[in-house]
């Protein structure tokens, strides 16, 4: 995950969680998701542009195939998002 327009440095991630449902605590340091997963998406860290605050969108991309981030939300200490992968995405760990 990088930092935007307000952000001097790259953000760092803590944690990650995920769950179909309600909101993921953020108790591992990563999330784990199958093929098919829709839900929510949690993420820990800190240096965030926190870009909304001033009227900004935000952007949560990986290079996981198959997975995509929409209603991407964030503060300056966390971002939400929901979570959905296909049938192309394969196991292994990716960036975000």
């Amino acid at each position: 995950m990088s930092g935007t327009a307000g952000a001097a440095t790259p953000a760092t991630l803590t944690c990650s969680a995920a769950r179909t449902t309600g909101t993921p605590s953020c108790s591992s340091g990563y999330a784990i998701i199958g093929q098919g997963f829709a839900g929510n998406f949690k993420a820990l860290g800190s240096g965030f542009a926190n870009d909304q605050a001033i009227g900004g969108s935000v952007t949560l991309t990986t290079t996981a195939p198959g997975v995509s981030f929409t209603n991407v939300n964030e503060t300056a200490g966390y971002v939400t998002a929901t979570l959905t992968s296909t049938s192309a995405t394969t196991p292994g760990f990716y960036p975000v």
